[in-house]
């Protein structure tokens, strides 16, 4: 939670209080039992993130 925190202070464009706000509300999110969760880390560029999450839904569209 602090790394988040500090990221997004260094963004700069959210306030001490927003910035806590989105923390709050991400720490209160619950998936339904049997959801399938994939991770993307978002610590590359845009467009490393990007294609990780378009493989994401092709895979997802596969199976369907």
């Amino acid at each position: 939670t602090e790394t988040i925190r500090n990221r997004l202070h260094q963004r700069g464009r959210e306030s001490s209080p927003e910035i806590e706000k989105r923390i709050e509300r991400a720490s209160t999110v619950t998936l339904p039992s049997g959801c399938r969760v994939t991770t993307i880390i978002n610590d590359g560029t845009l467009c490393d993130s990007g294609n990780a999450m378009i493989q994401t839904l092709l895979s997802l569209n596969s199976k369907i």
